[in-house]
């Protein structure tokens, strides 16, 4: 028994050191695009600017998920129905 509530101790311990590190984690410092202190309006760039420039590189396929590329599923051919 005693065992048992060493272990859930030390379990608990654990788990509110984690949750700790947690709430001290600082934002990043600038705007990912160059760099510059970020406006609470456009967070977490820095203007409007930085905001479209990310938002290109995202359309433009420039960012990418690392991962196996997924087949589309077939369309139908609009003409044979």
């Amino acid at each position: 028994m005693s065992a048992k509530l060493e272990d859930f101790a030390r379990h608990r311990s654990l788990r509110r050191h984690a949750s700790e590190k947690e709430f001290t984690r600082k934002a990043p410092s600038g705007c990912p695009i160059c760099g510059a202190t970020p406006s609470r309006r456009h967070q977490p760039f820095c203007s409007v600017r930085c905001a479209d420039i990310d938002l290109a590189r995202w359309l433009n396929e420039t960012y990418r998920v690392p991962g196996e590329t997924a087949e589309r599923p077939d369309e139908p051919d609009p003409d044979s129905a």
